[in-house]
């Protein structure tokens, strides 16, 4: 385990095995929660209208 934790950097550098600039969130309460689900839900609705779709322009409104 410690040579494998050891390479986990090296190989991400090469390799981009983790997402860049993620971090995890701990979930405190429950209107945290809430939110969190209601932006995991409302979050594919909105693709159509997102900046970074590359369809974006090719959508009708």
């Amino acid at each position: 385990i410690d040579e494998f934790g050891l390479d986990i950097p090296k190989y991400n550098r090469n390799n981009h095995f983790f997402q860049p600039n993620f971090h995890d969130h701990i979930i405190r309460n429950d209107a945290e929660h809430q939110r969190i689900k209601e932006y995991i839900i409302e979050n594919p609705v909105k693709w159509h209208n997102d900046k970074f779709n590359p369809l974006k322009n090719n959508i009708e409104e």
